[in-house]
């Protein structure tokens, strides 16, 4: 079995929609993880857009920091509050994100599972390498809106093994990560054990294959990181790095190359 297809075959069409996803996905994602708590329940889905600073609610213009960047010089055009450069970042990466899944997976029944579980992955990233902590608020709503996608995309196909696979597969990453981080807590936080349900899921839908080569390719990516981190920094083995990230860039790959 086939389970990673380097022939880099690129659908335009696929690569469109995940960039229209991911430019609407940016704002609300940048929203949930840069804002301070919710004031009311009118905010609980994000909407309307609220600056950071002054909680004003923001025009369309004002939305996209790269659109108010070039138009009201990266600031507020309410308070002249200027916009975090993580609220960027998230935004350019979301987009960019969008359109490689979406054309490297190109138009299947499962795209839309795996682009919702890639773009989540972006804002999840940027959260733990600030915070060194996994955002459940974004990874447990994503894990049942995947788990959602995945399950129409067996009713389209016939495919219910599959989707039990991926379920399967699921349960059985965040176990392992589970029992890792119960031996050597300090190794890893239980937000990665939250997060590897989420990327068993994606990874699982190719087959147990796919989850082991995965999860797999996160380690040796984290690993790898890890070690030229401590040796940039003359600590060796005492460096610490959030594993998140690493974890989302092994799977999405799988993901994206699976054929």
């Amino acid at each position: 079995m086939t389970i990673v297809d380097l022939t880099w075959k690129f659908d335009v069409v696929g690569a469109v929609i995940g960039m229209i996803v991911g430019l609407l996905w940016a704002p609300w994602s940048s929203m949930l993880i840069a804002r301070p708590p919710l004031k009311d329940a009118s905010e609980a889905l994000g909407l309307p857009f609220r600056c950071t600073a002054c909680r004003h609610a923001l025009g369309l213009g004002q939305v996209l920091p790269f659109v108010s960047r070039l138009k009201h010089r990266g600031k507020c055009a309410h308070c002249a509050a200027p916009i975090p450069k993580g609220e960027l970042t998230n935004e350019l990466l979301c987009v960019a994100t969008g359109a490689a899944a979406g054309g490297l997976v190109g138009i299947h029944p499962w795209l839309p599972a795996l682009l919702a579980l890639s773009l989540v992955l972006v804002p999840m990233s940027i959260v733990d390498l600030a915070t060194r902590k996994i955002a459940t608020r974004l990874v447990y709503p994503a894990t049942g809106v995947v788990l959602a996608l995945l399950i129409g995309a067996a009713a389209a196909t016939g495919e219910w093994r599959r989707l039990g696979v991926a379920v399967l597969c699921g349960v059985l990453a965040s176990a392992f990560m589970w029992v890792l981080w119960f031996v050597y807590p300090g190794g890893m936080g239980d937000g990665d054990a939250r997060l590897s349900l989420l990327l068993g899921l994606g990874t699982g839908w190719f087959g147990w294959q796919g989850t082991l080569l995965g999860i797999g390719a996160g380690f040796v990516i984290g690993s790898i990181v890890g070690v030229g981190y401590g040796i940039a920094v003359k600590k060796y083995l005492k460096a610490q790095l959030p594993f998140g990230p690493w974890l989302a860039i092994g799977a999405g790959l799988l993901m994206w190359l699976a054929p």
